[in-house]
Protein backbone atom coordinates (compact mmCIF):
# COMPACT_ATOMS: atom_id res chain seq x y z
CA UNK A 1 0.00 0.00 0.00
CA UNK A 2 1.28 3.42 -1.06
CA UNK A 3 1.40 5.90 1.80
CA UNK A 4 2.13 9.66 2.10
CA UNK A 5 5.76 10.22 3.74
CA UNK A 6 4.71 12.62 6.90
CA UNK A 7 8.19 12.42 8.22
CA UNK A 8 10.67 14.27 7.96
CA UNK A 9 12.03 12.80 5.32
CA UNK A 10 15.31 14.82 3.41
CA UNK A 11 16.70 13.46 0.33
CA UNK A 12 17.36 16.54 -1.97
CA UNK A 13 17.60 19.23 1.00
CA UNK A 14 13.66 18.90 1.15
CA UNK A 15 11.90 20.53 4.29
CA UNK A 16 9.46 19.08 6.69
CA UNK A 17 5.84 18.06 5.20
CA UNK A 18 7.53 18.42 1.72
CA UNK A 19 6.38 14.95 0.41
CA UNK A 20 2.83 16.15 1.85
CA UNK A 21 2.34 18.91 -0.22
CA UNK A 22 3.02 16.57 -3.31
CA UNK A 23 0.10 13.74 -4.09
CA UNK A 24 2.47 12.38 -6.91
CA UNK A 25 5.30 12.06 -4.80
CA UNK A 26 4.96 8.61 -2.79
CA UNK A 27 7.02 6.75 -0.68
CA UNK A 28 6.63 3.01 -0.39
CA UNK A 29 7.82 1.35 3.38
CA UNK A 30 9.23 5.45 3.69
CA UNK A 31 13.12 5.37 4.37
CA UNK A 32 13.17 1.44 4.64
CA UNK A 33 15.98 -0.48 2.70
CA UNK A 34 14.82 -1.94 -0.57
CA UNK A 35 11.75 0.14 -0.90
CA UNK A 36 11.33 1.95 -4.27
CA UNK A 37 11.08 6.04 -3.84
CA UNK A 38 9.70 8.31 -6.87
CA UNK A 39 10.65 12.05 -6.84
CA UNK A 40 10.46 13.22 -10.36
CA UNK A 41 7.10 15.05 -9.77
CA UNK A 42 9.18 17.10 -6.93
CA UNK A 43 11.81 17.42 -9.51
CA UNK A 44 9.60 19.28 -11.92
CA UNK A 45 7.95 21.09 -9.63
CA UNK A 46 10.86 22.05 -7.67
CA UNK A 47 13.23 22.46 -10.64
CA UNK A 48 15.86 20.05 -10.20
CA UNK A 49 16.07 18.61 -13.39
CA UNK A 50 17.34 21.81 -14.93
CA UNK A 51 21.17 22.90 -15.06
CA UNK A 52 22.96 24.16 -12.07
CA UNK A 53 23.57 28.33 -12.69
CA UNK A 54 27.33 29.73 -13.34
CA UNK A 55 28.61 27.70 -10.44
CA UNK A 56 32.16 27.85 -9.45
CA UNK A 57 33.82 24.13 -10.32
CA UNK A 58 34.64 24.56 -5.86
CA UNK A 59 31.01 25.55 -4.87
CA UNK A 60 29.75 22.42 -7.42
CA UNK A 61 32.22 20.15 -5.69
CA UNK A 62 31.41 20.80 -2.37
CA UNK A 63 27.25 20.80 -3.10
CA UNK A 64 28.00 17.14 -4.95
CA UNK A 65 30.00 15.87 -1.87
CA UNK A 66 26.89 17.22 0.96
CA UNK A 67 24.54 15.28 -1.75
CA UNK A 68 26.71 12.57 -1.55
CA UNK A 69 26.88 12.43 2.37
CA UNK A 70 22.70 13.43 2.53
CA UNK A 71 21.93 9.94 0.22
CA UNK A 72 24.67 7.44 2.16
CA UNK A 73 22.58 9.17 5.19
CA UNK A 74 19.12 8.88 4.36
CA UNK A 75 18.41 6.64 1.16
CA UNK A 76 19.26 2.94 2.17
CA UNK A 77 21.74 0.73 0.31
CA UNK A 78 19.01 -1.31 -1.65
CA UNK A 79 16.50 1.99 -2.37
CA UNK A 80 16.09 2.87 -5.85
CA UNK A 81 15.42 6.62 -6.90
CA UNK A 82 13.14 7.82 -10.06
CA UNK A 83 16.13 10.16 -11.69
CA UNK A 84 15.01 10.95 -15.61
CA UNK A 85 12.57 7.97 -16.10
CA UNK A 86 15.59 5.36 -14.44
CA UNK A 87 15.26 3.63 -11.26
CA UNK A 88 18.94 5.05 -9.59
CA UNK A 89 20.40 2.86 -6.52
CA UNK A 90 22.33 5.14 -4.01
CA UNK A 91 25.73 3.21 -5.45
CA UNK A 92 24.44 4.73 -8.73
CA UNK A 93 24.05 8.60 -7.10
CA UNK A 94 27.12 8.19 -5.37
CA UNK A 95 29.58 7.23 -8.69
CA UNK A 96 27.37 9.55 -10.79
CA UNK A 97 28.42 12.28 -8.27
CA UNK A 98 32.04 11.18 -6.92
CA UNK A 99 32.93 10.65 -10.86
CA UNK A 100 32.58 14.77 -11.25
CA UNK A 101 34.29 15.46 -8.60
CA UNK A 102 37.21 13.11 -9.34
CA UNK A 103 36.98 14.90 -13.12
CA UNK A 104 37.59 17.98 -11.96
CA UNK A 105 40.11 16.93 -9.69
CA UNK A 106 42.17 15.43 -12.49
CA UNK A 107 41.31 18.15 -15.08
CA UNK A 108 42.81 20.72 -12.19
CA UNK A 109 46.10 18.47 -12.02
CA UNK A 110 46.02 18.68 -15.70
CA UNK A 111 45.85 21.92 -16.23
CA UNK A 112 48.47 22.94 -13.71
CA UNK A 113 50.97 20.58 -15.36
CA UNK A 114 49.30 22.36 -18.88
CA UNK A 115 50.37 26.10 -17.52
CA UNK A 116 53.93 24.34 -16.00
CA UNK A 117 54.98 22.92 -19.49
CA UNK A 118 54.25 25.92 -21.58
CA UNK A 119 55.96 28.04 -19.07
CA UNK A 120 59.25 25.85 -19.61
CA UNK A 121 58.43 25.57 -23.16
CA UNK A 122 58.53 29.54 -23.88
CA UNK A 123 61.72 29.52 -21.76
CA UNK A 124 63.33 26.96 -24.21
CA UNK A 125 62.44 28.44 -26.85
CA UNK A 126 63.96 31.65 -25.98
CA UNK A 127 67.49 29.78 -25.16
CA UNK A 128 66.99 27.98 -28.50
CA UNK A 129 66.63 30.53 -30.73
CA UNK A 130 69.33 32.61 -29.47
CA UNK A 131 71.34 29.76 -30.20
CA UNK A 132 70.12 29.33 -33.58
CA UNK A 133 70.07 32.63 -34.77
CA UNK A 134 73.99 32.48 -33.60
CA UNK A 135 75.07 29.57 -35.15
CA UNK A 136 73.23 30.99 -38.91
CA UNK A 137 75.09 34.18 -38.63
CA UNK A 138 78.32 32.20 -38.17
CA UNK A 139 77.53 30.14 -40.89
CA UNK A 140 76.47 32.94 -43.65
CA UNK A 141 79.56 34.50 -42.40
CA UNK A 142 82.08 31.31 -43.21
CA UNK A 143 80.22 29.82 -46.26
CA UNK A 144 78.14 32.33 -47.10
CA UNK A 145 78.78 31.75 -51.26
CA UNK A 146 78.62 28.17 -50.68
CA UNK A 147 74.65 26.64 -51.32
CA UNK A 148 76.25 23.46 -50.56
CA UNK A 149 77.54 23.85 -47.11
CA UNK A 150 74.65 26.25 -46.02
CA UNK A 151 72.04 23.74 -46.97
CA UNK A 152 73.64 21.34 -44.50
CA UNK A 153 72.87 23.58 -41.92
CA UNK A 154 68.94 24.13 -43.59
CA UNK A 155 69.67 27.45 -44.73
CA UNK A 156 70.21 29.42 -48.16
CA UNK A 157 72.18 31.41 -49.61
CA UNK A 158 70.41 35.09 -49.10
CA UNK A 159 69.31 36.69 -52.64
CA UNK A 160 68.79 39.88 -53.55
CA UNK A 161 64.85 40.76 -54.20
CA UNK A 162 64.73 42.60 -57.36
CA UNK A 163 62.63 45.93 -57.16
CA UNK A 164 59.79 46.37 -59.08
CA UNK A 165 59.19 49.23 -61.77
CA UNK A 166 57.15 50.80 -59.33
CA UNK A 167 59.48 51.23 -56.65
CA UNK A 168 62.44 52.10 -58.49
CA UNK A 169 59.98 55.07 -60.33
CA UNK A 170 59.27 55.75 -56.35
CA UNK A 171 63.12 55.85 -55.59
CA UNK A 172 63.97 57.86 -58.35
CA UNK A 173 61.49 60.89 -56.96
CA UNK A 174 62.43 60.69 -54.00
CA UNK A 175 65.52 61.05 -54.69
CA UNK A 176 64.98 64.20 -56.94
CA UNK A 177 62.73 65.76 -53.85
CA UNK A 178 65.58 65.14 -51.51
CA UNK A 179 68.09 67.13 -53.59
CA UNK A 180 65.41 69.87 -54.13
CA UNK A 181 64.94 69.94 -50.43
CA UNK A 182 68.90 69.88 -49.48
CA UNK A 183 69.80 72.31 -52.71
CA UNK A 184 72.31 70.05 -53.34
CA UNK A 185 73.83 69.98 -57.70
CA UNK A 186 74.72 67.39 -59.62
CA UNK A 187 77.73 67.43 -61.95
CA UNK A 188 76.37 69.32 -64.53
CA UNK A 189 74.62 71.98 -62.55
CA UNK A 190 78.02 72.27 -60.71
CA UNK A 191 80.20 73.24 -63.54
CA UNK A 192 79.15 76.41 -64.21
CA UNK A 193 79.90 77.31 -60.63
CA UNK A 194 83.49 79.22 -59.81
CA UNK A 195 84.82 80.74 -57.02
CA UNK A 196 86.39 84.06 -57.54
CA UNK A 197 88.82 86.19 -55.35
CA UNK A 198 88.42 89.16 -53.41
CA UNK A 199 87.75 92.30 -55.33
CA UNK A 200 87.67 90.76 -58.44
CA UNK A 201 84.16 90.70 -61.30
CA UNK A 202 83.03 87.10 -61.03
CA UNK A 203 82.97 86.10 -64.94
CA UNK A 204 79.94 86.20 -66.93
CA UNK A 205 78.08 82.75 -67.38
CA UNK A 206 78.64 81.84 -70.79
CA UNK A 207 75.55 81.16 -72.98
CA UNK A 208 74.95 78.83 -74.83
CA UNK A 209 75.71 78.98 -78.44
CA UNK A 210 73.19 79.83 -81.09
CA UNK A 211 71.19 77.35 -82.82
CA UNK A 212 70.11 78.56 -86.65
CA UNK A 213 67.57 76.93 -88.37
CA UNK A 214 67.71 76.80 -92.26
CA UNK A 215 65.24 78.19 -94.08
Amino acid sequence: MWEKSAGPTSIFGLQRGEFQKSPDCLVRGARRPGREVRVEALLRRKGGEKRMGKTNKASRIEQYRAMISGVQTNVGAKATIAIRGAATTQSGIVNALQGYIDAADAAATALAAYKEAIANQKTALATANGVYLGVKAYAQVQYGNQPTLLGEFGLAVPTRKEPTAATKATAVELRKATREARGTKGKVQKEPIHGTLPGTTPPAPSSPPATTTKS
